[in-house]
């Protein structure tokens, strides 16, 4: 009884709420990039063999990201990073639209696009999730394990429906990205009123 009861309080806490969609919808445009690069990086560019190292060579940007992330945080705050970064996370998808345009063929400009974008992934949601979890103390575990189901099934879902585009350029999923960006952004004010973030974390 006490566990449902403590999932009810956490799942009516809108900082909790506001922050675990953003970070679905973000998590989101992550799986349908995923899903896409194959056909972009190997098809639409032509890298052929070269795909596999092109490719863990943008993974590993995530790792130099963290360490990033973790310098900023302490210095900067959680919210302040985690805003810029979706901002700067918006401009690479709106980037990707503009390249497919002007430059369609400019494998340089969107291997720079996708670098910050996953960089910029790794700040978003360690501060996202972070954030959700804050004003739950004791319930942390419970709260860890609800905030995570909740985005990783939400994140699913919009990148199984983002799977009826024809994600096989840099500009659909440059428009993923950018407009499930905005939507991650209008979670987040929505509840700007209510979020309390400890001096520990802040």
């Amino acid at each position: 009884i006490s566990i449902y009861r403590d999932a009810k309080i956490i799942l009516r806490t809108p900082q909790t709420v506001g922050y675990s969609l953003a970070a679905s919808f973000t998590l989101g445009t992550l799986f349908s990039y995923l899903a896409s690069s194959a056909d972009i990086l190997g098809i639409r560019y032509d890298l052929g063999e070269l795909f596999p190292l092109v490719f863990g060579s943008l993974a590993a940007g995530m790792m130099v990201g963290s360490f990033i992330n973790a310098k900023l945080v302490i210095k900067y705050g959680l919210r302040r990073v985690s805003h810029i970064a979706l901002f700067c996370y918006a401009c690479s998808g709106l980037g990707m639209m503009i390249l497919d345009h002007i430059w369609p063929d400019l494998l340089l400009g969107f291997y720079i696009l996708s670098a910050c974008m996953l960089v910029t992934f790794t700040f978003i949601m360690s501060n996202f999730n972070t954030i959700a979890l804050d004003p739950h103390g004791t319930m942390s575990g419970l709260a860890s394990s609800l905030v995570s189901a909740t985005t990783t099934t939400l994140g699913g879902m919009i990148a199984w429906s983002t799977g009826f585009l024809p994600l096989n350029a840099a500009s659909p999923l440059g428009m993923v990205i950018f407009i499930c960006t905005i939507l991650a952004g209008i979670s987040i004010y929505s509840v700007r009123q209510h979020v309390i973030i400890s001096s520990e974390t802040q």
